[in-house]
């Protein structure tokens, strides 16, 4: 039996954010790309081919920051006795 291989693993489908403003946290400036969402992870950014079983999201150029975590508390009165 012959079988063909490829040294590129395709993707896994998930859900693809498309046309949306990407800010990386880096410093860097914002850029267009695709960002890929398998489960609850970011597994690709940048710009990629979409896979046929792929959701797409066209976020419409709106700006998507992904990473943020709300640290916001109110708990600052013993913050280093209560860490």
């Amino acid at each position: 039996m012959l079988v063909a291989c490829s040294a590129e693993k395709a993707a896994p489908s998930g859900l693809v954010i498309v046309n949306a403003r990407v800010i990386d946290g880096t410093g860097g400036p914002s850029q267009y790309v695709n960002v890929r969402i398998v489960g609850d992870r970011i597994v690709q950014v940048g710009a990629f081919d979409l896979a046929e079983a792929d959701e797409i999201f066209d976020a419409n150029g709106l700006t998507l920051a992904p990473g943020f975590i709300e640290t916001h508390s109110h708990h600052d009165g013993d913050i280093f006795d209560n860490p």
